[in-house]
């Protein structure tokens, strides 16, 4: 006779599998809506430096820094130039801010930065010049631009699950500030992407295994139905279900849906099989199906899409080790010894 405890305990993964996955659907139908507006270059230069990746905006960046951080660049700002050391918190804003112009104090500037590697030293040029000459020298041609930002400027706006580089266009002479309707919209998303390419997975690879443990449950009638054959084949069922699912719904390069989602999905899997093995003592069969894992896990989206499926692939599964690790105190608990 099978516990009551045994099945809720089952039928408790199946809903947090079912949870996860439902985050996919999250990841497809969150969009992003885009506007461009016309834009008065010498009264709005902090929303053009928020906006425009060639201009950084140095009253935010110093906002909740003390007056010591901020003296050598109101220093640069007044005289044109400072060179000495600065304070460590200025060295590590400074350092890799390859913008070209700034603004500061609500005025734009030609920036030119030497910042040490080895010490605080840093020299910083702040020569004044005007929102026009910062914009004939940033702003992209409406010509040159891509599809989804000229469409923006000739609509107004746009909602779109692509993302839209912002910045500065000009078309016939009239520019354009192209950027996100709320602040928080390209984090939405990049959670959103985390949970598509991430949770999702794992929570289909957490219903298979429900769906398998409470077939064995009802199959053999024993608290510890589990083996190492349904074990392995909920595994190849995770698979299965995550190629299937994404060859009907989802977009986007084929290789990488073929390869990535699914193998993060299969490594979370492998956790009722790992489990399975501990509870056995069947230390070959878990080191050569965990080694097997891993180098098809990177192998298969290397051969897919190149080194960039590759790179992307190693910490995917490293998350879904991760989440295999419920699921092999699943596998653990319903083995016979």
């Amino acid at each position: 006779m099978v516990p009551t405890r045994r099945y809720a305990a089952v039928v408790a993964l199946l809903v947090a599998g079912l949870l996860l996955s439902a985050s996919f659907g999250t990841a497809t139908s969150l969009r992003t809506e885009y506007v461009a507006r016309e834009v008065d270059l010498d009264a709005s230069p902090a929303a053009i430096a928020d906006n425009e990746p060639d201009v950084v905006n140095l009253d935010q960046r110093l906002a909740d820094d003390s007056d010591a951080v901020r003296r050598p660049v109101e220093t640069a700002a007044r005289t044109g130039r400072f060179e000495g050391s600065v304070p460590p918190e200025l060295h590590i804003q400074l350092d890799g801010m390859d913008a070209r112009y700034a603004v500061y104090d609500d005025r734009y500037y030609r920036l030119r930065l030497n910042v040490s590697d080895e010490t605080t030293h840093a020299t910083i040029q702040l020569d004044p010049t005007t929102g026009g000459a910062v914009a004939e020298a940033v702003a992209t041609p409406y010509d040159s631009a891509s599809p989804a930002v000229r469409r923006v400027v000739r609509e107004g706006s746009l909602r779109s699950d692509e993302f839209v580089e912002p910045g500065l266009v000009v078309r016939d002479g009239t520019y354009y500030l192209v950027r996100t309707r709320s602040e928080g919209a390209i984090a939405g998303r990049l959670f959103a992407a985390f949970g598509g390419f991430v949770l999702a997975p794992i929570g289909r690879a957490y219903v298979v295994s429900a769906l398998g443990l409470l077939a064995a449950l009802r199959s053999r009638d024993t608290p510890t139905p589990l083996d190492g054959r349904t074990a392995f084949a909920v595994v190849a069922g995770t698979l299965v279900a995550s190629w299937a699912f994404t060859l009907l719904v989802g977009r986007g390069s084929l290789g990488l849906r073929l390869t990535l989602v699914p193998f993060a999905g299969a490594v979370a899997a492998l956790g009722l099989f790992a489990g399975s093995c501990l509870r056995t003592r069947s230390w070959a069969r878990l080191v050569a199906a965990s080694v097997v894992a891993g180098v098809v896990g990177v192998a298969a989206p290397l051969v897919a899409v190149g080194g960039f499926g590759a790179v992307v692939a190693v910490p995917l599964l490293a998350v879904g080790w991760v989440g295999s690790l419920p699921l092999a105190v699943y596998g653990y608990s319903y083995t016979p010894e």
